[in-house]
């Protein structure tokens, strides 16, 4: 049985001489492994297509529940995202993130959708920064696996005004010294610089720049909630906050 699907390339592994075994993330359909015969090698016409953050329309031959690629046709592969060190450690944060929190024959096309509105901004629009767009995508997987978390400017409990930032872990906010008390252990400070980041990206309707050392704290702290909520490691984002210093 022959099926075409629409869908992003997530991930690519070379499996014997000159196959690649694909990961895909397809409209309507979720997470799909499939085989490209031959398309490690250079002469082969769907090379351009495997490749890592491709989106575009696959044909996929099932047989016995496995898919074998027979076709396809590049919508965009974003080729600009190789231009900038910073950016291309971003596709592959949003590529890596959305494949460990995906499932075979499970996905949400919002997310597929949003990854790639992630990658046009990253090799396109550039209103953001690559980091930038690093803590929007954490924030939006964060609200994807139904952590509802609160980064208003208040106390998420009583509404009151904060002097200082402090995150409860358990109430998923910033707390006040008055509501904190039950959640001090598990708290987390953060700079006001990094709170009001962490407000206006997470809401993602502005384009302020941000230096280089709020950002870092901000998606370093993003992180911290992303692997305690889902126990979740994302490789490229660790190398990414190291580079970042």
């Amino acid at each position: 049985m022959v099926e075409n699907v629409t869908a992003m390339v997530l991930k690519a592994v070379k499996y014997k001489e000159s196959d690649i075994i694909l990961t895909l993330l397809a409209l309507n359909r979720g997470k799909l492994t499939v085989t490209a015969k031959g398309c490690s090698s250079i002469k082969s016409k769907l090379a351009a297509s495997v490749q890592p953050g491709t989106f575009g329309e696959y044909e996929l031959a099932e047989r016995n529940g496995r898919y074998t690629l027979t076709g396809s046709k590049v919508i965009d592969g974003f080729y600009e995202i190789v231009h900038s060190v910073d950016s291309f450690y971003v596709s592959q944060i949003i590529l890596e993130g959305v494949d460990k929190i995906t499932y075979e024959d499970n996905g949400d096309d919002s997310l597929l959708l949003k990854s790639i509105t992630y990658l046009k901004e990253l090799a396109y629009e550039k209103n953001y920064t690559p980091c930038a767009i690093a803590v929007m995508f954490l924030h939006y997987i964060l609200r994807e696996n139904g952590c509802d978390i609160n980064l208003d400017l208040c106390c998420c409990t009583c509404g009151h005004t904060l002097n200082e930032y402090r995150f409860g872990k358990t109430a998923m906010g910033f707390l006040c010294n008055n509501c904190l008390s039950k959640d001090l252990a598990r708290s987390i400070i953060v700079s006001p610089q990094a709170a009001s980041c962490l407000n206006s990206l997470c809401k993602e309707s502005t384009s302020n720049e941000f230096d280089k050392t709020t950002l870092r704290e901000a998606l370093g702290f993003l992180y911290s909630i992303f692997k305690e909520v889902t126990g979740i490691q994302i490789n490229s984002l660790q190398q990414f906050l190291k580079m970042m210093g």
